[in-house]
């Protein structure tokens, strides 16, 4: 049995809002000690033939012993639930509905997470049926989560059977971060079987390479807890303050040598 250190929910230069190439992610990734990733493109902008390159490139990749699963985020009509499915099933098409996106990912047995539940208030517009159907939950996205898990995820993920999972939603530096998904795979770690693994619930999510309970309770729970609140305060004058800094050497002419 192989045990894998998988990062999840990962964006390159294959969707509109990132510039990192994968190769380039998967490296770094493989330095920071992980085994694989899951990506996710986006499905806007996305066509059959450009799904097709994506996971031709994923195949290259992954023969360097570094796996690489291929995958689509795709984002409901109203751009407010987003649903990533791992797996080379086909493109379904753009903003598809959610139940229609799940249900096309059972169907050809790939894996269909509900990302990032905090986002847009996501949350209070996923329904049961919407929570049934599909196969994993994001506890805890980097991106949208910040530095602790969140509550009303985990608790979803227990009353419905899901898995749960922890995401980078990486689009750039600042979402390299300490978590992972541990997959325990029968056989060669291929695309097919990691996949089947993850469905299957061989999977458990981990921050620092503990169990991701650890992470709700006690010292690390409540420290966790007040980082979070600080930073979520803090992070709008960050920005602000970046997008100054940022304007100001726009503005400033370089001088001549």
């Amino acid at each position: 049995m192989a045990r894998l250190r998988v990062a999840a929910h990962i964006h390159s230069a294959f969707s509109d809002d990132c510039d990192w190439p994968l190769d380039r992610i998967c490296r770094t990734l493989r330095r920071q000690g992980y085994h694989g990733a899951l990506v996710c493109e986006h499905d806007r902008g996305m066509t059959a033939d450009s799904w097709e390159r994506i996971r031709e490139e994923c195949a290259r990749l992954s023969q360097s012993g570094f796996l690489v699963v291929p995958g689509i985020e795709y984002q409901d009509p109203t751009h407010t639930i987003h649903v990533p499915v791992y797996g080379p099933a086909p493109f379904l098409g753009s903003s598809p509905t959610v139940q229609d996106v799940l249900s096309h990912a059972r169907a050809h047995a790939a894996i269909g997470v509900l990302a990032h539940p905090r986002r847009r208030d996501a949350y209070q517009v996923l329904t049961t049926d919407d929570l049934r159907l599909a196969s994993g939950i994001e506890v805890w996205n980097r991106k949208y989560d910040g530095i602790r898990p969140n509550d009303w995820a985990f608790e979803q993920a227990s009353t419905h059977g899901l898995i749960a999972f922890t995401a980078l939603d990486f689009h750039g530096p600042r979402q390299f971060f300490p978590l992972s998904m541990d997959v325990r795979v029968e056989g060669e770690p291929t695309v097919s079987n990691v996949v089947s693994a993850i469905a299957a619930g061989a999977v458990a999510p981990t921050v620092l390479g503990a169990a991701l309970e650890h992470a709700l309770t006690g010292t690390f729970g409540t420290t966790a807890r007040w980082a979070e609140s600080t930073r979520a305060r803090m992070a709008p004058g960050v920005r602000r303050l970046e997008a100054a800094v940022s304007n100001t050497r726009q503005r400033v002419p370089r001088l001549k040598r």
